[in-house]
């Protein structure tokens, strides 16, 4: 279809020039996003239709920019109007032969994709519909004093103030639902307070809806003066009416929330998933107004709309919002009005295709994240105002950290704290790459010696050497040092192997220096040389037999 109203184009604006590029440039990226997959086949033809209506519309009213003049009263029109705008042609009509891809999608046999785009700028029209309405306005009489009964509006409550009701520009809860099918985009855009009444709710939920989503909807569609809305407002414009239904109904809606309604409140048995119509709906019931709102306009109902719903969001009450504002002479109320319009002006109510079902719109408004996060939330409490309650980890730190404390375990709060306590007490690893001089001999040394409150033994002095054995060894006899080949601790060690050898100059005696503890008076060192003196005798007279 792409290709086909490319080359269509090319020939029938060849002497459009500005035209036929703007609308062969959109063709050509269209067909490249196809091409590579980046948008869903359907979405990327359908912007492509509204961009193409756009380019005609554009070029009726201002040439696409090279006669602004002719549209806008603010820009001054030049000496040579008439002639620049016969050299840009004449306006486009409104026939679908005028429309390459428009009549390739309408050949094909996608009619339907069609039907919501409005008609192109047409400049007799615009005169007309001027004249029409300053008659119409001439003809009204003037306004008699009338003593109305409706109540004057209610001055601005400290909740408004603190940014409470941010839906209080969208129409009231307590208006009524018309006959006939209304997507849930469409709620959302004209009026998000239906969404209090009983039956919306279970409407809305039983199709997997969640707060976050219709959040989401909400906020893409609506203009939001008195600031987004969030997923905790959304909870509690749920919550009170719910919490009448328990007063009214059943109790059990007391305990109500979205997370369980699918499996605590669902009746699947008298459900139907595939149903958009809202008629015979209750009106919400949220416990203040019982009684129904006076219908409005329904061209009012677009007022804090943003974003009017398009494509497989809009149904019939997005074409009689659309059609009441290009017909504002014509007066047609909402819900009283609404299914006439739609029989008598519309040509009776759209086709509802599966892409308009509650589960396919509540699909495309839930991202990842927001799956996640119901998911996530589905077992979380709420406070007595509705928010969820975080996460509260402390008694699981306080069970770590008490273990890792007790007087009869080591304590690792200098190890690195990605690795577990478990780990650490049992790493074997013997590669000198991942050793820490340091830090790791003593937290292993410190293994085998667990705290404990009873009296330290001070340490026996070793004799001291002969000097016979010094003059062979030299060096080599300092036993008592930490070498850099120490693995575990000494008290494992029954016997020692081989002689460990140090490179250190001087002897480490800051673990065996006894004097520190202030165990030896002057008779035990006199007793402990006397012992060293009589050992180095005694070496001396081995050494000298075995010479003999």
């Amino acid at each position: 279809m792409l290709n086909a109203a490319h080359k269509d184009a090319k020939i029938s604006y060849a002497h459009r020039p500005q035209l036929r590029d703007e609308l062969q440039q959109q063709f050509r990226d269209s067909i490249h996003m196809c091409q590579t997959h980046e948008r869903p086949a359907l979405d990327i033809l359908m912007a492509r239709l509204r961009g193409e209506r756009m380019v005609f519309d554009a070029y009726n009213k201002h040439r696409l920019g090279q006669a602004t003049f002719r549209y806008y009263k603010a820009v001054p029109a030049p000496d040579d109007a008439d002639a620049r705008l016969k050299s840009l042609g004449e306006d486009i009509e409104e026939d679908l032969e005028n429309f390459p891809l428009r009549f390739q999608v309408v050949d094909g046999g996608f009619h339907a994709l069609t039907e919501n785009l409005r008609p192109i700028y047409q400049v007799a029209d615009h005169a007309a519909r001027l004249a029409t309405r300053a008659q119409t306005t001439a003809q009204i009489p003037p306004a008699t004093p009338v003593k109305s009964s409706a109540k004057p509006p209610r001055p601005s409550t400290p909740k408004a103030d603190k940014g409470y009701d941010k839906l209080r520009d969208s129409p009231v809860p307590n208006l009524d639902f018309p006959k006939g099918n209304i997507t849930l985009a469409e709620l959302a855009a004209f009026n998000p307070q239906a969404f209090k009444s009983w039956d919306m709710i279970d409407r809305f939920c039983g199709n997997g809806g969640s707060q976050a989503t219709l959040a989401v909807m909400i906020n893409h569609f609506r203009l939001m003066s008195f600031g987004p809305i969030t997923s905790n407002s959304v909870y509690r414009l749920f919550k009170a009416p719910m919490t009448l239904r328990a007063k009214v109904e059943d109790s059990r809606y007391a305990k109500w929330t979205t997370g369980i309604h699918g499996t605590q409140f669902h009746d699947a048995a008298n459900f139907d998933p595939t149903s958009v119509s809202v008629t015979g709906f209750r009106t919400a019931a949220d416990g203040k107004i019982r009684t129904s709102a006076a219908p409005i306009p329904i061209k009012d109902m677009a007022n804090g709309v943003k974003v009017l719903p398009v494509g497989n969001d809009a149904l019939d009450l997005t074409r009689a919002v659309k059609y009441c504002q290009e017909h504002p002479d014509e007066q047609w109320m909402y819900p009283s009005d609404f299914e006439r319009l739609v029989k008598e002006r519309l040509g009776g109510p759209a086709k509802v295709k599966p892409a308009h079902h509650d589960g396919a719109t509540i699909a495309r408004y839930t991202s990842n994240r927001i799956a996640v996060g119901v998911s996530l939330a589905k077992g979380r409490k709420r406070d007595s105002r509705g928010r969820l309650q975080k996460v509260d980890s402390d008694e699981e730190e306080g069970d770590i950290s008490m273990t890792d404390s007790s007087d009869d375990e080591v304590n690792f709060e200098s190890s690195d704290k990605k690795r577990t306590k478990r780990k650490a007490l049992f790493d074997d690893s013997d590669s000198d790459e991942l050793d820490t001089p340091s830090r790791k001999r003593k937290t292993k040394r410190a293994k085998t010696t667990p705290k404990s409150h009873t009296t330290r033994k001070a340490p026996c002095r070793n004799p001291a050497p002969s000097r016979l054995r010094k003059s062979f060894l030299g060096d080599d006899i300092d036993s008592d040092s930490d070498g850099d080949a120490y693995r575990g601790p000494k008290k494992s060690k029954k016997a020692a192997v081989s002689v460990r050898r140090s490179k250190r100059k001087t002897k480490v005696t800051q673990t065996y220096d006894v004097e520190t503890y202030g165990v030896f008076d002057e008779e035990e060192e006199d007793t402990s040389q006397a012992v060293r003196d009589y050992q180095y005798s005694e070496t001396e007279e081995d050494a000298f037999e075995d010479e003999d």
